[in-house]
């Protein structure tokens, strides 16, 4: 039974109770607690690393902000466009809650904020993965090949979320029964959305590996450090964790939306659920990308960065200095050579014994010279 036709029904409950359980009219059970913590926990990160991202544009010299830190910021208007009905829905106009515990006639706000919620998912996440899509072009230049694939993507992406927003407006004919209002004399006729919503996904699931895994060729032939590594290793996490938000919810249209008589107003908030997250995880997925470089910028051009920079660095080499033994002329197998040439912290800490650069440094360490030329002294 679709929500739509539980509008304008006159004078009984909904749907009846399933047996042995008792319609509560008064303090209905409602799931819409899991929706606020998921979508209001992704949300504000999400938030969060948007800030990150545009301060990361504007604080670097002359960097600008581009199409994709514009189309990242329209992605997170949506996604909070799209809370925000569904938070609404749940606190004031019966969504999350049993259709038993309903009665009829339900408020048109019920299937009108749900209807604007669903509309605000294609244009979001749209956004999202263009922008990361974009910034894939301007970070892998040379590679004609990979170009081509990140277009050919782009314009899959672009013409089946268009067609997905369409859908989602033009659901039902007249096209105002969409939105839980009904024309005189007309019977509203929608789509099967069973079928709608697991195509859609399946699209959706479709795209997110691609995204996830279109760098990884060119990613693997870079020579990166062990920490650079990481982070990319991070970032890819995060993107996997997106594509596994995608799949429950399919999963979730599976199981519990099949059945046309099911509990919908209970169940389509785990399909709700997840389509904002995996919205809210694809915006920070974009982000990451980008914030790296400004933490590089701080590191390298505000006084609390080089402070840091200095402070982790001289920790490094007094435990690298330990680690190595002292500077006596022993190492941790035995007595030094008259060949052995001291490593770079031993060389600094040579210096700092000496307090200077002259020609009174201790014995076993380095005399430099203009030309970088090393004598034994």
């Amino acid at each position: 039974m679709a929500i739509f036709d539980l509008i304008g029904r006159e004078g009984f409950v909904a749907a009846p109770a399933p047996p042995g359980v008792t319609p509560n009219f008064d303090h209905p059970e409602s799931n819409g607690g899991m929706y606020m913590a998921g979508t209001l926990t992704t949300l504000c990160v999400a938030f969060i690393f948007v800030v990150l991202r545009l301060a990361t544009k504007v604080s670097m010299a002359g960097r600008k902000l581009g199409w994709d830190d514009v189309l990242i910021v329209f992605a997170l208007a949506f996604s909070i466009a799209r809370a925000t009905c569904f938070i609404v829905d749940i606190e004031h106009y019966g969504i999350a809650h049993h259709v038993w515990d309903l009665r009829l006639p339900l408020n048109r706000n019920t299937w009108l904020l749900h209807r604007i919620g669903d509309i605000m998912w294609p244009p979001g996440i749209l956004c999202a993965k263009v922008s990361i899509l974009m910034y894939y072009l301007s970070i892998f230049r040379p590679s004609k090949a990979f170009r081509w694939t990140v277009y050919g993507t782009l314009v899959f992406t672009i013409c089946y979320l268009v067609a997905s927003t369409l859908v989602q407006i033009f659901w039902c004919n007249p096209v105002a029964a969409a939105f839980g209002i009904k024309t005189p004399g007309k019977k509203a006729v929608c789509l099967d959305g069973y079928v709608t919503d697991l195509a859609i996904g399946a699209l959706n699931l479709l795209t997110d590996i691609i995204i996830l895994v279109l760098p990884m060729p060119m990613l693997y032939t870079l020579q990166l450090s062990r920490g650079r590594r990481l982070g990319l290793a991070a970032i890819f996490a995060i993107g996997a964790f997106a594509v596994g938000a995608t799949l429950a919810r399919n999963v979730e249209i599976a199981v519990k939306l099949k059945d046309s008589d099911a509990d919908q107003t209970w169940d389509v908030m785990y399909e709700a659920v997840w389509i904002s997250i995996e919205l809210n995880v694809t915006i920070i997925c974009s982000c990451l990308l980008v914030c790296p470089q400004l933490f590089r910028y701080v590191l390298t051009n505000t006084k609390v960065g080089q402070s840091l920079r200095s402070l982790f660095g001289s920790t490094r080499t007094t435990q690298n200095s330990a680690s190595r033994g002292s500077l006596s002329g022993f190492n941790r197998r035995g007595p030094r050579s008259k060949h052995y040439l001291p490593q770079d912290s031993e060389i600094e800490l040579d210096r700092k014994s000496a307090r200077s650069f002259s020609d009174e440094i201790p014995e076993g360490a380095i005399r430099e010279t203009r030309t970088v030329d090393r004598t034994i002294v």
